[in-house]
């Protein structure tokens, strides 16, 4: 049953179309409140922009609205949902206890959430201070991955050791001399 119940949550978390909204309006928060511009409409982040001296594209003291999408393919449900199937074979195995696999997602779900947030304030911070080309670029090729790959492994092994490490199975006692 508490297989089953991974499954659907991550399935739920992968058919959720809000999901992006909230991560947009949560990623524009805490970009405000970092100081830019960001606001959130639907899945948009948008970030105004000041003219920057190496970006052609805006007149000299002029501002342009940026920003970036969250599309279904970076939220946060792509990092969360291997970890609950991950937890739904570990708990359909029999393998560990299901204390152990609930506890060990309700520590890493939320680290997972603040990597995901983190993609996004640093993207919309470096639209902000470098510009749209520039800043989505270097944010979305290469800031980006970064966080991501270095935050989901970093996430989905802390999970992995989280569970082996509290699998309820007896320590090996000492053997008398």
């Amino acid at each position: 049953m508490a297989a089953f119940a991974f499954l659907a949550a991550a399935v739920a978390l992968l058919a959720w179309s809000g999901l992006q909204g909230v991560e947009a309006a949560t990623a524009a928060r805490l970009s405000r409140w970092l100081g830019t511009t960001a606001s959130a409409n639907g899945s948009v982040v948008r970030v105004v922009v000041d003219a920057h001296p190496d970006d052609p594209a805006i007149p000299a003291g002029g501002r342009v609205e940026g920003g970036f999408t969250i599309a279904p393919g970076c939220s946060v449900a792509l990092f969360l949902a291997p970890m609950l199937g991950a937890a739904a074979l570990l708990v359909r195995n029999r393998r560990l206890a299901v204390r152990a696999v609930v506890r060990a997602a309700l520590v890493v779900g939320p680290v997972l959430l603040l990597v995901s947030q983190a993609r996004f304030v640093a993207t919309a911070l470096l639209i902000d201070h470098v510009g749209q080309d520039r800043g989505f670029g270097l944010a979305h090729v290469l800031v980006g991955s970064i966080i991501s790959t270095v935050g989901l492994v970093a996430g989905l092994g802390t999970f992995v050791w989280l569970c082996l490490r509290a699998d309820g199975s007896p320590s090996p006692s000492p053997q008398p001399a």
